[in-house]
């Protein structure tokens, strides 16, 4: 079984949030987290990915669209990751099961 994880940190004016998306086969599940008016540091974030994982209280939809994963080339995979951190987006998936 594969899991895709996925943590995207939000300013939404007031504080930072930390969101945290899981995707299997069948479920996707979100759990979000405050972290306070202040910018989190990576030892912060590497705290709260390691030591608080189970502790977070995903809320989980079952019916989710099946996407194919293929196999990309590295250089690829490399060039959309630096496309996706020049240009932020924002998780409205997320956003919309956390409503």
């Amino acid at each position: 079984m594969v899991i895709q994880s996925c943590l995207t940190i939000v300013f939404d004016g007031a504080f930072y949030q930390a969101i945290f998306e899981q995707q299997t086969v069948k479920t996707y599940s979100v759990a979000r987290i405050s972290l306070g008016p202040t910018a989190p540091t990576m030892p912060e974030i590497w705290q709260l990915v390691n030591q608080s994982w189970r502790r977070l209280a995903f809320q989980t939809v079952v019916n989710v669209p099946t996407t194919k994963s293929r196999h990309l080339n590295p250089k690829r995979r490399q060039r959309q990751v630096q496309k996706e951190l020049r240009y932020p987006r924002s998780s409205t998936r997320a956003q919309v099961v956390l409503q």
